[in-house]
C-alpha cells in the first residue's frame, strides 16, 4: 500500500521504489500469484461441490 499524501513516509517510499525496481517487480509478481491461487481455489471449489 502506498502512503497517503502528506505523511512522513512519502519520500522514503518513493526513494525505495526508485532505488529497488526489482522489489516492485517482486511485489507485482506476488500479487498476481496470490490472485491466481485464489481464482484456482474458487474454480476447484465450484467444480467439486457445485457441479
Amino acid at each position: 500500500m502506498r502512503p497517503g499524501s502528506g505523511t512522513d513516509f512519502d519520500e522514503y517510499y518513493y526513494e525505495l521504489e526508485e532505488q529497488h525496481p526489482a522489489y516492485i517487480r517482486y511485489q507485482n509478481a506476488s500479487r498476481i500469484s496470490f490472485s491466481l491461487a485464489v481464482v484456482s481455489a474458487l474454480i476447484l471449489f465450484i467444480t467439486t461441490f457445485v457441479l
